[in-house]
């Protein structure tokens, strides 16, 4: 996480400020430590692993062997245009020149390797790189010290991790049987009402893959913290370096980083030594912060109890997403403490409050954390569950499979549509060319202004191809439109 970030600062920002942020962030990561495992690591258990992790990132799209989702339309074009223009690239449209604003973390190594040896390598960088961070969470996930059993038991449930969106798909099937109207299979289970939804993990390793490794690697840092390899401040510097990769992610685990420190400071575990390096890292990130708010008053905002069908969704919605969990961890004890329990639950509730984005990626994103944290104390409960007796995993087990149908259609889509190679065309292009050409940028672009210039290197607003994106238009021709969009599930 940190290499992104240093390129961020050295190739984004005016060297005035790159320089000095990227020095801050080094001697901060030296003065705090502790971020490497001493711990003694079984290799059959990493290999499976990293093993689980590439097939979970090849069917999702990274590497071209499958369907893509529609998402990585625009993440293509993100990573074509860090290749082949100056950073950052810039944009000139009919309303002015805007610059690249976005969480540009998971992009920045990979381009650097396009840059030297063209895109297709920037997409196989993409693939390693993305492999690599999840096969380390995954493992690390699966126990402090995990052995192979460990690991082939824990990453796959975790991947596969869901609520029951399949019951509303029923329910609503069911009563389209009764006057003889169809319930076509939706390939996208979670999109079942228009307000929110919370990802399956698969769903969000397919679509939105630096939004999952950032929540994921929050989530790892703060297990880390609760098993006393970690103390508070380590674990804020860290969620500092994958700001980059998802800031609405580490907006989620952010609370969860005040009860540990408010943890610490009641045990005296807090060190100046680690204050200082935390504060160091912080102050690293401020420019980062500045960039990823640039423009941001353009992107969509609504606080949604105002809605008049959020009362009904919403319930239904904790029943479906939350109700059997909880009621699974109140079933049992669990190593989580309750006032992480409690903190968990409060979040969950609150996140579908309120919408950032035309898509809501406020309530996706920032559930993120919480949702993984969910799922690991889930797990520890089911094994624990396992080896008192098989009549006490049932109740798990149920759970688990009512989840099964959303990464199943996910995983279903990716091996039935037909392959959508990465177009290569610049973001604006292959903007309008998408799904999303309707909507407005505000998530992806900035408008220059003087504050953009005293932050960012200066650099040359590119037109955008005037003949669109034939390829996306192709793509998007080639498949029927998801059943989503239709009343039937909204």
């Amino acid at each position: 996480m940190a290499t992104p970030f240093v390129a961020f600062c050295l190739g984004f920002l005016q060297l005035s400020i790159g320089l000095p942020a990227a020095a801050l962030l080094v001697a901060g990561l030296l003065l705090g430590r502790g971020f490497a495992c001493s711990e003694p690591v079984d290799g059959r258990a990493l290999f499976a692993s990293m093993m689980i992790a590439l097939v979970g990132c090849l069917l999702g799209g990274q590497g071209r062997i499958v369907y893509a989702p529609d998402d990585w339309v625009v993440r293509d074009a993100v990573l074509a245009d860090l290749v082949r223009l100056p950073w950052p690239p810039g944009y000139l449209l009919e309303s002015g020149a805007f610059v690249l604003r976005a969480p540009v973390g998971m992009y920045l190594v990979p381009a650097l390797v396009g840059k030297a040896a063209g895109l297709w390598a920037a997409h196989l960088a993409l693939l390693l790189q993305n492999t690599a961070i999840l096969g380390l969470l995954l493992f690390r996930m699966a126990g402090r010290r995990p052995g192979l059993r460990d690991v082939l038991v824990v990453a796959p449930l975790f991947l596969l991790f869901s609520g029951a969106d399949v019951v509303i798909f029923l329910a609503k099937a069911a009563k389209a049987a009764t006057v003889g109207a169809p319930a076509p299979w939706p390939w996208h289970l979670e999109h079942w009402n228009g307000l929110f939804q919370y990802s399956s993990h698969t769903t969000q390793l397919f679509w939105v893959p630096h939004h999952a490794l950032a929540g994921w690697f929050a989530a790892v840092l703060l297990i880390r913290w609760r098993e006393g390899e970690l103390g508070s401040p380590q674990v804020l510097s860290g969620l500092c370096l994958a700001l980059l990769w998802s800031p609405l992610a580490i907006a989620g685990a952010v609370p969860f980083v005040i009860l540990a420190a408010m943890a610490d400071l009641r045990a005296r575990k807090l060190s100046l030594r680690a204050i200082l390096g935390a504060a160091l890292v912080g102050a690293a990130t401020l420019p980062a912060v500045v960039y990823l708010t640039l423009g941001s008053g353009m992107v969509e905002r609504e606080l949604l109890i105002s809605d008049p069908e959020f009362v009904p969704t919403y319930l239904l919605f904790l029943m479906v997403e939350l109700a059997p969990f909880f009621w699974l961890l109140a079933r049992s004890g669990n190593k989580a403490s309750r006032s992480e329990l409690v903190l968990l639950g409060v979040l969950l509730l609150a996140f579908p409050l309120y919408k950032i984005g035309f898509s809501n990626d406020f309530t996706m994103r920032a559930s993120i954390p919480a949702l993984a944290l969910l799922a690991v104390v889930v797990i520890e409960r089911a094994r624990a569950a396992a080896r008192a007796s098989r009549r006490a995993l049932v109740p798990y087990a149920l759970v688990f499979a009512l989840g099964l149908a959303t990464p199943a259609a996910e995983i279903t889509r990716a091996v039935l549509f037909p392959l959508n190679p990465p177009a290569g065309c610049d973001l604006v292009s292959a903007w309008r060319s998408s799904s999303f050409g309707g909507f407005p940028m505000s998530t992806y672009l900035a408008p220059v202004r003087p504050e953009t210039a005293r932050l960012l290197r200066a650099t040359r607003a590119e037109a955008p191809d005037s003949g669109g994106c034939p390829e996306v238009a192709k793509a998007r021709s080639a498949i029927a439109p998801p059943p989503t969009t239709g009343s039937t599930f909204r």
